[in-house]
């Protein structure tokens, strides 16, 4: 609770001295935290330079799929070293395999789940046209 309400009060510091939305200070301070405590070692390769703050990013983004801290570790293991050399996509593509092949049975779990919220949805636009989107 202590913790909570500090993490709440520090984003509306921020958000007032940054000029940020309340939102936005809040997702910084969130992530901050999580770069510097669950995901250390991705704090330690963009502090020494082998990665900037947009591979950080993504690094935490992706690896927030996984359940197994011990897996995430392993995975931040094979990538971290190489990241620095990768585009973001290629970043993405690399994290993705690393995680998928760590742990089959969760791919498989976050595929089915996924698979059951897909859909195609057709919307009426003016001048007889159409628009279609999925998701």
């Amino acid at each position: 609770m202590m913790a909570e309400l500090a993490r709440s009060w520090c984003a509306d510091e921020f958000a007032a001295a940054l000029r940020l939305t309340p939102g936005q200070a809040r997702w910084r301070v969130d992530r901050s935290l999580q770069v510097t405590g669950t995901y250390r070692d991705v704090w330690v390769a963009q502090a020494a330079g082998v990665i900037n703050d947009y591979t950080s990013q993504i690094c935490t983004e992706e690896l927030a799929a996984v359940d197994d801290p011990l897996i995430a570790a392993r995975v931040r293991a094979i990538v971290l070293p190489k990241a620095g050399g990768y585009n973001s996509r290629e970043l993405r593509r690399a994290l993705r395999y690393e995680i998928d092949k760590a742990d089959p049975q969760a791919a498989n779990r976050r595929h089915r789940s996924a698979k059951k919220t897909r859909n195609v949805s057709i919307r009426a636009l003016d001048d007889a046209m159409a628009c279609s989107a999925r998701c």
